[in-house]
C-alpha cells in the first residue's frame, strides 16, 4: 500500500512537469494598422474593392491580416455622382510586414491627414 501511494506520487509529479515543459513562451510581435481606399463611388451601388478581395493580395504576399474593417477618411466631400466616397479598407498586420505592405499601395492609417 505505502509503495502504490509512492508511484502515484511519482506518477502525478511526472504528468504535472511534462505539462509545464509544453507550454511555449511567445514573444508578441508589434501590430500596426494599413489601410488603402476601396475605390468606391459615389451613386453607384455595389461599387468598391470588398474587403476579402484586397485581404488576398496580402495574404499572396505572405502578409498575415490580424483583422480587417472597412472605415471612412474622415474628409468631406461634395455630393456628386461618380466622385470618391471616401470609403477605405483597413487591415491590422505585423509590423514587420510593413515594407511589403507598402509596395503594394497600403499606407499606415497615421497617414491620414485629418
Amino acid at each position: 500500500m505505502k509503495s502504490l501511494g509512492f508511484i502515484i506520487i511519482l506518477f502525478s509529479w511526472f504528468i504535472s512537469s511534462s505539462c509545464s515543459s509544453a507550454i511555449v513562451s511567445e514573444t508578441p510581435q508589434e501590430t500596426v494598422e494599413v489601410f488603402m481606399y476601396d475605390l468606391s463611388r459615389q451613386c453607384e451601388k455595389n461599387s468598391g474593392i470588398a474587403l476579402h478581395v484586397m485581404e488576398k493580395e496580402l495574404d499572396f504576399q505572405g502578409i498575415t491580416v490580424l483583422s480587417s474593417r472597412k472605415g471612412s477618411d474622415g474628409k468631406m466631400r461634395i455630393t456628386v455622382c461618380g466622385s470618391s466616397t471616401g470609403k477605405i479598407n483597413i487591415y491590422v498586420i505585423y509590423e514587420k510586414d510593413l515594407e511589403k505592405a507598402g509596395r503594394l499601395g497600403f499606407k499606415p492609417i497615421s497617414e491620414i491627414e485629418k
